[in-house]
Parts: structure tokens; C-alpha cells; sequence
């Protein structure tokens, strides 16, 4: 359980990181974000074992210094968990700069609620308490799938589901809404605008940023110019210590690319994917996407070691 705050304590610590938070301006905030970062991509976070998220944000804590860390997410996969694995991030990571980077669906935004309603699930959950402690970026969906307009109408509908939170609770409602702390993103990296704004006629906008993802049967655009780069689509590895082939897609090998290239290509600028970290299952010496089961202690091993190599 986490330490409950009076609403007093909360208040004086709020208007504090306020202050804070003040001396941020938006270029200062994109010069942030547009630093060197690492990390990982992976839509069950929320749902993996405690213990298993606890030991990549260990791992994340290796990162070279002046590397900012990343972790990319889904708040509809879940588990049943909730947003615990998130905040320990937050908790181990703030001090590495971290990047916490929220999706809310696979190729559309998650039934389950609405876009302004999982806007306002962000607030309660992440972003009330921990807004001046890491910078959030949101993504509409994972590799969605909208036309432009609808995206752009996705993304304000939830963007306002934060705001309009944080403009209507009594601890936050005095305070100005930081837009600096949040920046959207877009996978597929396509139809974005340089600035985002809630309604056209905002004064206050936020920053865009795009992600590329690998694609599942053809060669990487090595040279992308997306903000970031995720392999999801297919399996890094290292020659020599890692199988080939690693994992299946519906009985389909995934083509796999060596950590080397990987990391020389896209190593101030990406993010890791790996079967473990989708909860993908094991067995006969490879992952398979179904069914879905936790890492056993021998995957997670492997895991973790792939990740302290790609951090190097």
C-alpha cells in the first residue's frame, strides 16, 4: 500500500514541486525530451509480476549517465494490477529522468472506457501525485490504426480528460496545469502537428513526438527519422548467446537483428521490445505469442541480461 497523504501534506507538497516546476519552460522541457534515451516498449508492463518490473527498473538504473530512461506502456492491459508497476517506476526511476509513456489501447483506444474517461483514470491514477516527478508522454493507442482527424480528436478527448481532472479536483485546482509535464506521441509516425493543442483556439500546446515500430516481415528503415524506435515487429538478439529463431507469431518465426546493429543504428533513440516483457509464453526453447503466461525465473534471466547489454 502507498503512504496516504493528508490533504494539507499534499497540498504543500504540490505547490512546492509547483514552484518547481515553474522554472521549467517549454524549450527547456523539449530539450528534456529530446535528450539521449533508452528503454523499454512493452504494452503489459501494468500486467507483469511485480518482482519482474522491479528488476528492470533496477536494470534501467544502469543506464550510461546523461542517458534518459524510457518506459512505454498500455493502461488497458493492466492485468488486474492497476497502476502499481507504474508507480515503482516512478519511485526508482525519477532520478534518472524518466520518460513514463501511456497508451491506451492496441490499434484503438480500449472500449472499457471512454478517451476523456481514460484521460481522467491518468489523473487519479499517475498523474495527480507524480506529475512533477517524471515527464509523461501520451500515445491515443499502440500502432493505431485512426485517420488523422480521429486521432487528433482521440488525443484531445483525453488530454482534457487530464486536464479537466486536474482543473476539478480540490488539490490540484488552484495550481496551473503543467503542459510542460506532458508531450504526445504518435505511432505510426505520421499526420502529427509540430505543436498539439486540447482546442485550437488554446494558448497553451503541447509537444509531438513520433515512434517507429520494425515491421514484422520486412528490413528496417534504418535510416527513420521518428523520434523513437521500437523493434516491436521483431526480435533483437545477440549472435552466440541468444537463439535464432527466438520467438513465433502464430507458428511464423520472427526475423530477429543483432543487439550490434540495433543499438549502432538507433542507440541514442530507442526502445527495447522483447517477447517477456508482452507475456508472451515459453516453451521448446522459444517464445510463441499465445497463450499469455508470466517469464519464469530462467526467462527473466535472459531478459535482464539482453537489457543491461542494450543499456550499455
Amino acid at each position: 500500500m502507498f503512504q496516504t497523504l493528508s490533504r494539507r501534506q499534499f497540498v504543500r507538497d504540490c505547490s512546492l514541486s509547483a514552484i518547481a516546476a515553474v522554472a521549467v519552460t517549454p524549450a527547456q522541457a523539449w530539450a528534456n525530451l529530446a535528450a539521449t534515451r533508452r528503454g523499454i516498449q512493452s504494452i503489459y508492463f501494468l500486467a507483469l509480476q511485480p518482482s519482474f518490473a522491479s528488476n528492470i527498473c533496477t536494470a534501467l538504473q544502469g543506464a550510461p549517465s546523461g542517458t534518459r530512461v524510457e518506459i512505454e506502456f498500455s493502461a488497458a492491459h493492466d492485468g488486474g494490477r492497476g497502476w502499481r508497476n507504474a508507480q515503482t517506476a516512478i519511485d526508482m526511476l525519477q532520478s534518472r529522468g524518466l520518460n513514463l509513456t501511456v497508451d491506451f489501447g492496441h490499434h484503438t483506444v480500449a472500449a472499457d472506457k471512454t478517451a476523456a474517461q481514460w484521460g481522467s483514470s491518468l489523473f487519479d491514477g499517475l498523474f495527480k501525485r507524480n506529475w512533477s516527478n517524471v515527464q509523461f508522454i501520451v500515445e491515443v493507442a499502440n500502432e493505431d490504426t485512426y485517420a488523422n482527424n480521429d486521432w487528433s480528436s482521440k488525443m484531445s478527448a483525453i488530454l482534457n480528460g487530464v486536464r479537466t481532472a486536474w482543473l476539478k479536483d480540490p488539490d490540484t485546482k488552484t495550481l496551473s496545469f503543467p503542459y510542460s509535464h506532458i508531450a504526445v506521441r504518435r505511432c505510426p509516425p505520421t499526420g502529427v502537428p509540430s505543436r498539439f493543442k486540447i482546442a485550437p483556439g488554446d494558448a497553451d500546446s503541447f509537444a509531438v513526438e513520433t515512434e517507429y515500430h520494425f515491421p514484422e516481415n520486412g528490413n528496417p528503415q534504418w535510416n527513420h527519422t521518428a523520434t523513437m524506435i521500437s523493434n516491436d515487429g521483431q526480435i533483437v538478439y545477440r549472435p552466440g548467446t541468444d537463439p535464432n529463431p527466438w520467438a513465433y507469431n502464430d507458428g511464423n518465426s520472427l526475423r530477429q537483428v543483432s543487439l550490434a546493429e540495433f543499438k549502432s543504428k538507433y542507440g541514442s533513440r530507442a526502445l527495447l521490445w522483447h517477447p517477456a516483457l508482452h507475456r508472451w509464453s515459453f516453451k521448446n526453447g522459444a517464445y510463441h505469442a499465445t497463450p499469455k503466461a508470466d517469464a519464469n525465473a530462467q526467462n527473466e534471466t535472459a531478459f535482464l541480461s539482453l537489457l543491461k547489454n542494450f543499456l550499455k
